[in-house]
């Protein structure tokens, strides 16, 4: 799955062995455009990086440069986010930060709670427009035994709950409420 530029992306762009073209910053517009000095204005939004390098090479071949060496890179992203949800200190949607992984989204959630079942951590994500779920073990990526995968943009991480650990909290809540309320009647 590769990434498709929008509206709000910052693209650097440079032009090798052209002065006034070396990391020139430019955001794509509402309408998924960008001007560019010496290009004029590029259609880019829903392209990939690669097919917008080639789009702006393209018209600065035809306006202005011979063979021109065109790299883009894509500063910073609007477009990509991913949402963690369940038993995390934090729940919610985050930015992406380059390319990211699954314990370093769960720990910008502040981490699992003391509830989290380790062995159930379950990432959703579209595949060609069709839903697709797969289960990780934080445990085991930890000790190096299963590999911390990837994220993509619109990823949703579930940190599931273990139901043997909350049904004991949920126990020892009610019998600190019954300590307390049997102390208070002596």
């Amino acid at each position: 799955m590769q990434y498709r530029l929008g509206p709000g992306d910052l693209l650097e762009v440079s032009v090798f062995q052209v002065k006034d073209f070396n990391k020139v910053k430019v955001r794509v517009d509402s309408v998924g455009d960008v001007a560019l000095p010496l290009a004029g204005v590029v259609k880019v939004g829903g392209l990939t990086v690669n097919e917008a390098r080639q789009a702006i090479t393209r018209q600065l071949a035809a306006t202005y440069l011979q063979d021109p060496q065109v790299s883009l890179f894509v500063d910073k992203s609007a477009n990509e986010r991913f949402t963690v949800d369940g038993a995390v200190h934090k729940p919610g949607v985050y930015p992406m930060v380059g390319q990211m992984n699954l314990l370093q989204a769960i720990a910008m959630a502040e981490g699992p709670t003391t509830l989290a079942n380790d062995s159930r951590v379950v990432i959703f994500r579209a595949i060609d427009g069709k839903p697709m779920a797969a289960r990780f073990d934080i445990d085991r990526i930890r000790a190096g035994t299963m590999i911390d995968p990837p994220l993509y943009p619109n990823d949703i991480i579930v940190v599931d709950e273990s139901g043997l650990k909350s049904t004991l909290k949920g126990i020892v809540d009610n019998l600190r409420g019954f300590l307390y309320f049997q102390a208070y009647k002596l």
